[in-house]
Order: C-alpha cells, then structure tokens, then sequence
C-alpha cells in the first residue's frame, strides 16, 4: 500500500474502545505496513498497552478512513449530548472526541466538502451543549483537563460564541449556529502556517514572524471561499476574528462600527477564551472570573460595548448558579 495513503494516528485513542471503527495498520517500514485489526473486529486493551510499552506510540489507517472516524464520533455525541439522563461530563466527552476527529480529518485529508459538513455537525453539537448545559465553568474544567491545545480552544471559542449571541438576543437557529461554526474554524488558516510560528505567542514573535501569523486569518477565509455551502458571514467573521473595535487589531485595522456583527462576537469570544486557557493547564475555579476581571480592567475599549456587556450577562449567569 502506497504510504502516502497512510496516515498515523494515536495509539491513546483506542485504549477505550471495544472494537476497530476502521483497518488499523502498524509500520514495518518506511514503506511497508501490515493489518493489526479489521473494521469491525474486536480489541483488547491489554494488548495495546503492551504495544505501548514497547513504544509503539501510532497505528496508521487509510487516509480516506478518517471521515469514517468522524462520522462515528459525531454521531455518539450527537446520541449523548441529547439524552437528559447523561451527565454534563460525559457529554463534553463526546464532544470532545468529536472535535478531535474532526481536526484530524482536516490536517491529514485537507479541508473539502466532507470536513466542512462534520464542522458544522460539531458546531450544532457544541451549540446544542451549551443549550442545555450553560455552565461554563464545567465545560472549561474538562478541555483544559483533557483536550489537545487546538481542539480546546476551538471548542471553547465556539460555545463562548454561541452563548454571547444568546445573550444578546439572538435566538435563531440558523444565527446560532452560524456563531458556533465561525468559532468551530475560525482558526483553520493556521494550517497554512510553518508550525513554530503556529505555536508561538504573538508576544514573543519578530517583526517577520508577525507578518507570517497575521495571514492565517486570509489564509482562512479563502479556505471557506471554496465552499460553496458556507455563508458569507461565516468567512467574514472567519476573517475578522483578530479585529478590534479601536481599530487596533487585523488584518484590515478596522474600528468597531465597520466590523460585522458576528466578526464582533467571535473577536471577545476569542480573546475571552485565550485569557481563561492561558492560566496554564491546572484550571481553578476562578479562572473563568480572572479572566473576565483581566478583560475588564485592560481590554474594554478592544471590543464592542453592546458584547462586552452579553459576555457579563453569561458570566453573571454563571457564578451566580454555582453560588446557589
């Protein structure tokens, strides 16, 4: 088989499972893999961590199996997040594996129709999450505890997304799930990025490598320019997501009243979330308010009013419940 159809996948997320979603291969050599499990087939977990201990640390699966992968994930979670009687830990679980399916389905096939649709089923996901569960502390606790670094971040931008437009009163579905598929791939241009500039802070970047990260956000929108199923607000805010209302954000510089509405909201729910993920990977129950009181106290004149007050209102809402 030709190994550029073969793409490497993590041992960890077979430990849980019972059977295989997919063909699962191990690498002989650089070009030569042999079947360790058939779709469908049984699986023991004390065999794989005994390939574990032999660092074994990847199987590898056709590249073509990892929407197959997806869509299995996207479906449980589908099935969790809907049943009352699941608890919220649970259902962010599946969430959770989910989105991770879905991001790899994007770095290792690329973005065409099939990632498209699975992101918008994670973002319905997501938004359906945070409808019936709205506390985010919980939420937070669990991506910070559990996710990869890409996966918890967009989770979290997209839910945050969503739950600013419902306090700003905007109810409808197809609104609501706007926000969340903006904040599901508003970073997708970063795929375009060499991966240490990817991974760097803003902060500790020179002139050039700024240059170069600035660009993710066109890199992103023309990526969803292909789509043809994406609306158009969808790319904007895609592209607008590092836009600041005093005009001091990019890639365009533009001020509060020349942003799009939804390029608005998912601008704080970005910053909000990188402030709440950046008091490190141990998460206290206060991280959600120091970020918001950090916002607060240096970063109001960076975003919209009318925002800034929908984000209190959640927030509000929030601790106001785990007082209770």
């Amino acid at each position: 088989m030709p190994i550029e159809k073969m793409c490497p996948i993590s041992i960890d997320q077979f430990i849980e499972k019972r059977f295989f979603d997919v063909d699962v291969y191990i690498q002989l050599t650089a070009e030569k893999f042999v079947l360790f499990g058939r779709a469908g087939s049984g699986l023991d977990p004390e065999n794989l961590e005994k390939y574990k201990q032999k660092n074994v640390q990847y199987f590898f699966i056709r590249a073509s199996d990892f929407g197959k992968l997806a869509d299995r994930a996207i479906t449980i979670a589908g099935m969790v997040i809907g049943q009352k009687n699941v608890v919220a830990s649970a259902k962010i679980a599946a969430l959770e594996n989910a989105c991770i399916s879905m991001f790899a389905e994007i770095k290792m096939v690329g973005f065409n129709e099939s990632a498209l649709g699975h992101a918008g089923l994670v973002a319905i996901a997501t938004m359906n999450l945070v409808a019936s569960y709205p506390q985010l502390s919980e939420m937070v606790e669990k991506l910070i505890s559990n996710s990869m670094r890409d996966e918890r971040h967009a989770l979290m931008v997209s839910g945050m997304a969503s739950m600013i437009g419902v306090a700003m009163g905007w109810t409808r579905t197809a609104t609501l799930e706007r926000l969340a598929l903006g904040g599901m791939l508003h970073d997708l241009g970063k795929l375009h990025l060499p991966r240490d500039i990817a991974e760097k802070n803003i902060a500790e970047m020179n002139h050039d490598e700024k240059i170069i990260y600035k660009s993710h956000c066109e890199f992103g929108r023309d990526a969803l320019s292909k789509m043809r199923a994406i609306p158009d607000d969808v790319r904007l805010m895609v592209y607008e997501h590092h836009e600041l209302a005093d005009g001091g954000g990019f890639p365009r510089g533009i001020k509060d009243l020349f942003i799009s509405p939804y390029g608005r909201v998912l601008s704080l729910a970005n910053t909000f979330t990188e402030l709440v993920l950046g008091f490190g990977d141990t998460l206290k129950k206060n991280h959600v308010n120091r970020a918001f009181e950090v916002l607060e106290s240096h970063h109001t004149a960076k975003f919209n009013k009318d925002c800034l007050k929908a984000l209190k209102t959640v927030i509000g809402r929030e601790w106001k419940k785990d007082v209770a």
